[in-house]
């Protein structure tokens, strides 16, 4: 996956006449993907967390899949909590969380 992140399950939903909403579930988060084929419109979001994950490299990967003849990508690097998360009493984690809008009208 372009994402470098592990799929844990998909969902498609096809609307009629056109048009769907996609669900990637992430190990590390998820994929979502919107389409309005009579406009000519996608709304994609990749959020990823973690160091290894590539959330642009999956968004250019869907730009291309879409075939956008423009697009639009914007990065936002969600803050962690101030201090970090307790998994147990010896255990500690923190959390990067990245997140990619892409908007890809035809």
């Amino acid at each position: 996956m372009q994402a470098k992140a592990t799929l844990l399950n998909e969902v498609l939903h096809q609307f009629e006449p056109q048009g769907i909403t996609a669900l990637a579930l992430l190990s590390e988060s998820h994929i979502s993907v919107h389409t309005w084929p009579e406009v000519g419109y996608a709304a994609l979001d990749v959020f990823t967390c973690g160091h290894h994950t590539d959330p642009e490299e999956a968004c250019r990967y869907l730009i291309e899949a879409f075939q956008a003849g423009r697009h639009a990508m914007t990065k936002i690097r969600r803050n962690p909590p101030p201090m970090p998360l307790t998994l147990s009493l010896n255990e500690q984690a923190t959390v990067v969380m990245d997140e990619l809008a892409c908007s890809v009208p035809a």
